[in-house]
């Protein structure tokens, strides 16, 4: 699959390490450095491309399922463990998120294994286990800011449920003090990179919902739109019984994973910047509650005097888990299709590394999810164009308002254009802040001008409709 935009950023931190541009590392940083810096490890080993660096999200998920079996085994048992694994694997959702560069599940691994060290200092009262949970959060602050949830979901469940620890936990001086020189580390890591940090502020006051939703995640987990289910339907329903299960229940393990759901979806609902992505920590969850009560309702089963009958019911909930799980695999199957773009980029930068002769620059115009500055800049580096510069029209919202094709002139001649780089994604239909520009509306403006070639087919990469077209900047 091509390139997303969020990807670009870790694809291109961690080529600029490898190319020892620290200065442009240091630049393009948005969210703390250990996912690009396990990148930079990546293509030493494997080489410079998209797999790569999309491997070391492929490696955090397997261990994320291996965490959540094992947390699972040791509050429950094996069987318990072996299906919350499968279920949570088959979660088209937590499919999706495996193999891009991104976050979502190196966060979400350090966010288990937190809550899972937790959950053993809960049952052992071992002392250094506080040390492996300030240790498993600093390395999850490294990931991403949002791990610090955990220590919510931990203060929350010791207020509501464990008193007795709290008194326990306050009396062990040496490692709360320790646990806070390595929380002191992380937070000198924040402020050092304030700025960011205060970017990312900034996105969390972005609405993405609208107006507040109370309902908004109970939606996007399963359906962000009609034929895309991060959770399938039928597993859905499993994992949200399964909690009602736990509710009735109400062992210790159940009243933990109750506060780490309603904490997590509390929190995510309170910020008005949403994606279906920020909740993946709620997934290992409802893949535990629905697995715990599958093993619980087919043991209750198979135990009934009635042995005929209870044959019947236990291959009756066999069979509906069976169509649950191929479901949630369609589902998933037909996500990672939708998404298979043949969207030949790295064609047209080559192109254009081809045929530069004088270290001009190339702008990328009306940039979208496959096609950014930051996306051509890897394709760019990694093929040898480091000399060539990059820039993007529209710049932001406040800037560029509205397309206008004497302002694209203006910055082709003040930064020495050559290139001018246009898709056709999916269509005619540009998303330009909301107008109704299409992309023949935009070469009418260009060709007016007279200070840019034609369309030609040497400069056409790809089938329609996820071209890339190429004009020469002339004026």
């Amino acid at each position: 699959m091509p390139i997303q935009w969020d990807e670009a950023g870790h694809i291109d931190n961690g080529l600029f390490l490898r190319l020892g541009m620290y200065k442009q590392f240091s630049i393009n940083l948005f969210y703390p450095p250990l996912y690009d810096f396990l990148a930079f490890l990546s293509y030493n080993i494997f080489g410079v491309s998209v797999v790569s660096a999309r491997i070391v999200d492929a490696v955090f998920s397997v261990l994320l399922l291996w965490v959540v079996f094992e947390f699972t085994y040791k509050i429950y048992d094996g069987k318990t463990a072996l299906l919350a694994t499968v279920f949570l694997g088959a979660m088209p959702g937590y499919f999706y998120a495996s193999h891009f560069a991104m976050l979502d599940i190196m966060v979400t691994f350090f966010f288990v294994s937190a809550i899972f060290l937790f959950y053993l200092w809960l049952q052992t009262g071992k002392e250094r286990m506080l040390i492996f949970i300030g240790l498993t959060l600093t390395a999850g602050f490294l990931a991403k800011y949002q791990v610090i949830i955990a220590l919510l979901v931990m203060f929350v469940f010791l207020l509501f449920f464990s008193r007795k620890q709290l008194k326990r936990l306050y009396a062990r001086k040496f490692n709360i003090a320790t646990c806070a020189v390595i929380l002191a580390a992380a937070g000198f890591l924040i402020y050092s990179l304030r700025s960011y940090v205060a970017m990312w502020i900034g996105v969390i006051g972005i609405n993405t919902a609208g107006t507040f939703a109370p309902t908004y995640y109970l939606t996007e987990m399963n359906s962000i739109y009609p034929t895309i289910h991060p959770i399938s339907l039928l597993m859905y329903i499993m994992g949200f019984a399964g909690l009602g299960f736990f509710a009735l229940r109400r062992q210790k393990a159940d009243k933990l994973l109750l506060t780490w759901f309603f904490t997590v979806f509390v929190f995510y609902t309170l910020i008005s910047n949403k994606n279906w992505r920020y909740v993946l920590p709620l997934f290992p969850v409802l893949a535990v509650s629905a697995a715990a009560l599958i093993t619980v309702a087919l043991s209750k089963l198979l135990s009934l005097n009635r042995k005929t009958l209870s044959k019947i019911a236990a291959s009756a909930l066999i069979a509906f888990v069976g169509v649950a799980m191929a479901y949630s695999v369609n589902d998933a199957v037909y996500w990672e299709n939708s998404q298979n773009i043949n969207f030949s980029l790295e064609q047209a930068v080559d192109y254009t590394i081809a045929h530069d002769g004088s270290n001009q620059a190339i702008m990328v115009l009306i940039p979208n999810n496959y096609f950014s500055q930051g996306i051509a800049e890897f394709y760019l580096l990694k093929d040898g164009g480091t000399q060539i510069h990059l820039y993007s029209y529209p710049w932001s919202r406040i800037i560029d308002p509205t397309f206008n094709a004497t302002v694209i002139v203006d910055r082709c001649v003040q930064y020495n254009v050559k290139f001018l780089f246009l898709t056709e994604y999916r269509g005619n239909n540009l998303n330009y802040f909301n107008s109704t520009v299409t992309l023949m509306d935009v070469f009418a403006q260009l060709y007016d001008t007279n200070n840019f070639t034609h369309l030609t087919p040497e400069q056409t990469f790809g089938e329609s409709p996820n071209c890339i077209y190429i004009l020469n900047f002339t004026g």
